[in-house]
């Protein structure tokens, strides 16, 4: 058995590109909000699906850091970002609430507001107190956002420690756990698909082999329009 497992390991592992991470994330983005708009929650497939879609937040987050990391231009790559959570904007408000405007932002102004923290944090010219007094306050901006502070969290922990994968797991857990005890005390056991969070890291950790896979257009704008249009067809089918 445990050679089995060592040769399903060494197969598998390293095998994933970024993009491929990509579309894991999209497929279980999907699912993830089928489940929320059509299912109730005391549903058991409700709750499996929505297990399955904890993959995304941590999986995007994940690779806004490693996208800092590889990008050219951060500040196009901010562009591009801010654009897409503001087209984003009606339609997760629609599906969401059901009404627009709305105070409610999507995970994309998380995403944002995540990579201009890392943009900060590099800053060079600023002292500790500056950067951390401005990442504060991009974490306040956060709370109206889809993840909240914790996306803020993550992001900056897969940016601090990609290196150090001891502390990068601690803190990713001890984040989720706090995310998760957060949703059973207001939720209850409603809200057991939290726990899919605690899955996540085998998918960047062991899976992904630091490669950004295809660069072709297609493949690049796919993943920023396909949030915004998503949306807006499952908030028609609700409506």
């Amino acid at each position: 058995m445990t050679n089995i497992i060592r040769k399903v390991a060494t197969k598998f592992n390293n095998s994933l590109s970024g993009n491929d991470l990509k579309i894991i994330a999209v497929v279980a983005m999907t699912l993830d909000h089928i489940a929320e708009g059509f299912l109730p929650e005391q549903f058991w497939v409700y709750q499996v699906l929505r297990f399955i879609g904890r993959i995304t937040g941590p999986t995007m987050m994940f690779l806004i850091a490693e996208g800092y990391k590889h990008t050219h231009d951060v500040r196009r790559y901010l562009a591009r970002l801010a654009v897409f959570s503001l087209i984003s904007w009606i339609p997760f408000a629609l599906f969401e609430d059901g009404s627009w405007p709305a105070l409610d932002f999507s995970v994309l102004s998380t995403l944002f507001l995540g990579l201009l923290s890392i943009h900060v944090w590099e800053r060079s010219e600023w002292s500790a107190q500056v950067k951390a007094a401005v990442i504060y306050l991009l974490m306040l901006l956060a709370i109206p956002c889809d993840w909240s502070v914790f996306g803020i969290i993550l992001i900056m922990i897969f940016h601090l420690f990609r290196d150090d994968r001891k502390e990068l797991i601690a803190g990713y857990y001890l984040t989720c756990a706090v995310v998760v005890g957060i949703q059973i005390s207001i939720n209850g056991w409603n809200g057991f698909f939290q726990f899919g969070l605690f899955c996540v890291p085998p998918l960047f950790l062991w899976l992904y082999n630091g490669e950004k896979g295809s660069t072709t257009p297609i493949s690049k704008w796919f993943f920023y329009a396909y949030y915004p249009i998503h949306l807006i067809i499952l908030s028609h089918l609700q409506s």
